[in-house]
This record gives C-alpha cells, structure tokens and sequence, in this order.
C-alpha cells in the first residue's frame, strides 16, 4: 500500500476494516471478562471489576502515548520519504515506551493497596479487587507493549497482522475465562479472568514481536542523533492521544465514588456494566481514528491537502453512524444487556433503564470528539488536540458529574455525560472549520 498515492477510499477501507474488526474484537473480549466474571462471581465481582477498570486505562494511556506519538513522526517520515528519519522515530519510540514501563510497574506493585483504595474498593470489595487487580499489576508491562506494538505495526503498513493477533489472544482470553472461571475455579473465580486476559495479551506482543524481526517489517533499530528532542517530539504528538484514558482513568475513578455517594453497590455494579460498555463503544471509535492516522500524517508530511480532507470526510460519516448504532443498542436493551452480564434481582432490572440508557445515550455525540483527537495530532495541531481531549475527559465532564447531582441527586450524574458529550462535539465541529481553512490557505 501507498498511503501518498493509492486512491483515498481503498486506504480508508483497508485500514478501517482491520481497526474497526481488532478493536471489536478487544471490545468482545472485555465484554466476556464482565460477563464471566458477573455470572461467575456476581453483582460484587461486577463491582470489584469496575474498580479496578482504571488500571487498563493506565495501560492503554502509556501505550497509545508513545505510540500514537511515534507513529505521527513515522508516518510523517513516510510522507517525506525518509526511510532514516523512519527507522530514528521507531527506536526514539521504543525505548521511551521501555523507561516509562519500568518506571510505572514499580509505582504500581509499592503502591497496589492505596490505588485500589484510591480508586473506590471498600472493605466488601477489596478481596476481590485484589484478587483480579494484582494479577493485572504484576503483569502490566505485557499491556503496555501490546497497545504500543499495536499502533507501531499498524502504521509500518501491515494493519492485518494487528487484527490477527488481537484475534488469536481474544480467543485465547476467551478460553481462559471459560476454563478458569467457570468448571476449575481459581479463588471466586477473579483471578481466573485475570489470568486468562493476561495470557491473551501475551500472546498478542509475541505476534507484534514476531513480525518485527520478520522480513515483512521495516522497522529496524538505529542511533538517532538527537535523543532527547526525539524524546521531546513523541511526548508532544502522543500527549493527546494518551490524555483520552488519562482523562478516563480519572473520570471513572470520579464516577465510582459518586456512584458510591449518591447509590449503592448494587448501582455501582450496574454502572460498571454500563461504563464496561461504554468503554468498549469508545475503543470503536479510537479503532477509527488509529486506521486515519497513519495515512493522515503521511499526507499531510506529503504536503497533499486534499487527501487529507477526503479521509476526514469518511472518518466523520462512519463516527455518525457508529455513534447512531450503538445510541439505539443501549437505549432499547438496557434490561436485556444487565441480563448478559450478571444474574439479575427485580431490583436490578428495575433500576437498569434509569442508568444504561443515559450513559448509552452519552455516546450519541462522542464518536466525532475521539476522532477530532487523532486528526488534530495527525496534522501537528498537538495543543488543540489536547485542549479536547482534557475539555472532555477531565475539565468538563468532572466539573458537570460533581455539580449536577447536587441539583438531580442520582440522575445528575448520567445528565454531566451527556452535556459534556455534547459540548465537546460542538467544539470539535469548529475545530475541523478552523483547521480546515488553516491547511487551505
């Protein structure tokens, strides 16, 4: 593939429909970790599991971070043709990703209690929080490299390897859950799950490492000569992309302990449901802007402005319908989708309407402020990049869930996503004006 000459939809499609089909995939996989564990365990390894949901935001942070941020400057190389600057850009990448690993392993593994507790685990909870959770710590290294040698390969042209080792590794966290949870239960069965999704991982890195020094691949390490402002570089374009799961990370730290203030355990393990969901529907959304961004930044380092528009204008119809189709999902099946995922009382299904539609209905407006993100930093617009992504994940969505509920009590809650939602795809519909004009002129 030639992302500076082939024709602009053939690009589109076959990096979509990788991205779209491996993000689906991780999203099924989650999807089966809550439903082990909440037929499994029950409504508190529901709960248990929404707690500890932060630490795979940590994850996914560091992983996208760097290598969002190194596959810009890649792909940008790509565009100029300079298959030095190619090769400088994967190292920086790589051993940035290296030091941040151990850096953030070791915080974690002094640290676990106090996060979980930070994090919202009661006495009830936190057996169970650390039963799955440190299985996750101290395997945590393998989840950083797989998110990062994921957007690191799909930009070296080869999204189809991608798709196949997210598959491979699904199948097997899968499998595990089946096998661990359920007839040879480990413990209540969380660290079973953990288990299973670890060696899902595992196996999707050794797929990713495979390639790499396989003659496909044309990633090869070399000594860049400025380290420091490689360093630099990569920090700058991957920032906002990381700051999407930071922001989540922080936001449904937030969310758990309102969920806690304003209800119960029994909400919050709805809740958890919801938010598992909807942190999958967001990994669909980010599977757009990952195919986009590759031929973006090498379009736009090939100075061909008009190709850059049309991939916009495909990525936006296919955010809308996405957003459309997953809006009708949650708002039809509430009852049914807290079926799937634990056993369920009259209490359950009575209070499941009242908070899955809502936060399904949230989504409506998201899918278009996840793409805004990765078409900002694709064409070096790293601030407003970043100014959306803290707007929606920290500043607005915070400052909306704290201080509606004073007003709506439970509801102000779910009412705080759906505005901030909202606000932020009015701002990121501007932003597509005013850099529109700006790559015109």
């Amino acid at each position: 593939m030639n992302l500076l000459t082939d024709k602009i939809s053939v690009l589109f499609r076959k990096y979509l429909i990788p991205s779209l089909l491996s993000a689906a995939a991780i999203s099924i996989f989650q999807l089966v970790d809550m439903v082990a564990i909440g037929q499994g365990v029950g409504a508190d390894g529901a709960a248990a599991l929404a707690i500890v949901t932060p630490l795979f935001g940590v994850t996914s942070f560091l992983g996208l971070f760097v290598g969002i941020g190194g596959s810009v400057y890649m792909g940008m190389a790509e565009g100029e043709r300079n298959k030095e600057k190619y090769s400088a850009c994967f190292t920086v990448s790589l051993v940035l990703i290296l030091l941040f690993t151990l850096f953030l392993w070791i915080c974690f593994l002094i640290f676990a209690e106090p996060i979980y507790i930070f994090f919202g685990a009661n006495d009830r909870l936190m057996p169970l929080v650390k039963e799955y959770g440190n299985w996750i710590i101290g395997c945590m290294p393998i989840f950083f490299l797989s998110i990062y040698l994921g957007c690191i390969v799909r930009t070296d042209g080869a999204p189809n390897i991608v798709l196949y080792a997210v598959i491979i590794g699904g199948l097997l966290n899968v499998l595990g859950d089946y096998l661990l949870v359920f007839p040879f239960t480990i413990g209540t069965g969380m660290a079973g799950a953990a288990i299973a999704t670890v060696l899902g991982n595992a196996v999707q890195t050794v797929i990713f490492l495979v390639y790499i020094i396989s003659r496909k691949s044309n990633l090869k390490l070399t000594k860049p000569n400025h380290w420091f402002r490689g360093f630099k570089r990569i920090v700058g374009a991957g920032i906002s992309a990381g700051l999407v799961d930071i922001a989540y990370i922080a936001l449904t730290i937030l969310l758990n302990n309102q969920v806690m203030k304003y209800g119960n355990e029994t909400v919050l393990a709805i809740f958890g449901i919801a938010y598992t969901c909807i942190s999958v529907i967001q990994k669909m959304y980010d599977g757009v802007g990952q195919a986009t961004q590759p031929i973006i930044s090498a379009n736009y380092g090939g100075k061909m402005r008009k190709r850059i528009f049309d991939i916009l204008r495909y990525s936006i119809i296919t955010e809308v319908v996405l957003s459309l189709f997953f809006t009708v999902i949650g708002m039809i099946f509430p009852k049914e989708i807290s079926m799937i995922f634990m056993e369920t009382t009259p209490e359950i299904l009575e209070m499941s309407p009242k908070i899955i539609s809502p936060i399904f209905f949230s989504m409506l407006f998201a899918g278009v402020g996840h793409l805004a993100i990765y078409y900002l930093q694709s064409i070096m617009k790293s601030v407003l990049a970043v100014f959306i992504a803290m707007l929606r994940g920290i500043v607005l969505t915070g400052v909306l869930v704290v201080v509606l509920p004073f007003i709506w009590g439970l509801n102000g809650i779910w009412m705080g996503l759906i505005f901030a939602e909202l606000i932020t795809m009015l701002i990121a519909i501007y932003c597509f004006y005013k850099t529109s004009k700006h790559l015109l002129n």
